[in-house]
C-alpha cells in the first residue's frame, strides 16, 4: 500500500517582532497530520516598513 501524503506550510505570528512557519505533513487518506519542524523569523515592525 502506498501511503499520499500533502506538505501544508502554516505562519503565525507571535508578537510584533517575530513569526513562526510550521512544516506539517497530512495524510490523504487518513487526514490525519503532524508538524515536521518550526522556523522563527525575525520580522521588522510595522513602523519601520512604512518608512
Amino acid at each position: 500500500m502506498n501511503e499520499l501524503f500533502t506538505e501544508v506550510m502554516v505562519w503565525k505570528r507571535i508578537d510584533a517582532c517575530s513569526a513562526v512557519r510550521y512544516s506539517c505533513v497530512s495524510n490523504l487518506e487518513t487526514g490525519l497530520f503532524a508538524v515536521q519542524s518550526a522556523d522563527f523569523f525575525p520580522i521588522a515592525p510595522e513602523e519601520e516598513l512604512k518608512k
